[in-house]
């Protein structure tokens, strides 16, 4: 993950009209979901099967703990730290030589167990603007805004987390998306060739390549509804093909809101497939 968090701007969730949607607008929440009700089917959902560190040679391995700082062995009988990943290089490989067996194990229930408490979390996805335009993405507005009958608010990136923070006492952050095409055993001898760190939740936040458009960006929290502050929505933007009941019931909101300065409708331009955002009061 190379995303930097300090250039992102502004978030973008973009929304179908179904009646919910509307009511989170409303009542200024966001709904967080377990990774297994997402809609890629491929969704990272890690198993034990899906990582086996046995596959990684002595050599590997002794990179892959010198680079993750902070691992250590310990007696399974007495509990004691019996080796770290603290010491030199060449003592940590005889280490792992004379007991391979007992370090890929614990490595593994280590990072099955630090994996399995990060996924029971809830998430909701954003959009980034870094190097991205996602108001005028045209997959964006048909696959997450029913071909533009939905809608989409704009919020300032930082006023967003923050009061999610304040509002909630289960929120933790967010992460962006590591898009790759790689499986994950494969993914980690990468990350051991370039002695870099494996951050966990970089496998859990993974996505195939395919997906590589919607520069994803999720929000973590322990609960469904996770409050927001209206002071950080930037823009709503209505997709023009929004049907009349649904648009009359969102613009209610919008008034109620006082939000009709920062309201626009997004338009096709069909001679150049563009996508055109204009004042909609």
């Amino acid at each position: 993950m190379s995303l930097d968090f300090n250039k992102i701007k502004n978030l973008y969730r973009f929304f179908n009209d179904e009646a919910y949607n509307l009511d989170g607008f409303e009542q200024s929440y966001l709904w967080f979901n377990e990774l297994s009700r997402f809609n890629d089917p491929f969704e990272t959902i890690i198993k034990e099967s899906d990582i086996d560190l046995d596959k990684l040679s002595i050599e590997e391995l002794a990179t892959f703990c010198k680079v993750n700082e902070g691992l250590s062995w310990h007696d399974i009988e007495t509990g004691q730290t019996i080796f770290s990943s603290q010491v030199p290089y060449e003592a940590l490989r005889g280490f792992i030589a004379s007991r391979k067996e007992v370090v890929v194990e614990q490595l593994n229930e280590y990072v099955f167990k630090t994996m399995h408490s990060m996924q029971s979390n809830k998430f909701h996805c954003l959009v980034h603007d870094v190097d991205n335009k996602p108001l005028q993405s045209r997959l964006m507005w048909s696959h997450y805004s029913n071909g533009m009958r939905g809608f989409v608010i704009e919020f300032d990136c930082d006023l967003l987390l923050n009061s999610q923070n304040s509002l909630n006492s289960s929120f933790k952050g967010m992460s962006d998306i590591n898009y790759m095409e790689l499986e994950f055993n494969e993914y980690i001898k990468s990350m051991v060739r370039d002695e870099k760190p494996l951050f966990l939740q970089h496998l859990i936040f993974t996505k195939h390549s395919d997906w590589k458009y919607e520069n994803e960006i999720r929000l973590i929290g322990g609960e469904n509804k996770m409050k927001y502050s209206d002071s950080a929505i930037k823009r709503i933007i209505i997709g023009e093909k929004m049907p009349q009941p649904k648009l009359s019931h969102l613009l209610r909101i919008i008034e109620n809101k006082g939000l009709e300065n920062c309201t626009f409708v997004a338009k096709i331009e069909r001679k150049s497939f563009s996508i055109n955002l204009e004042k909609f009061y």
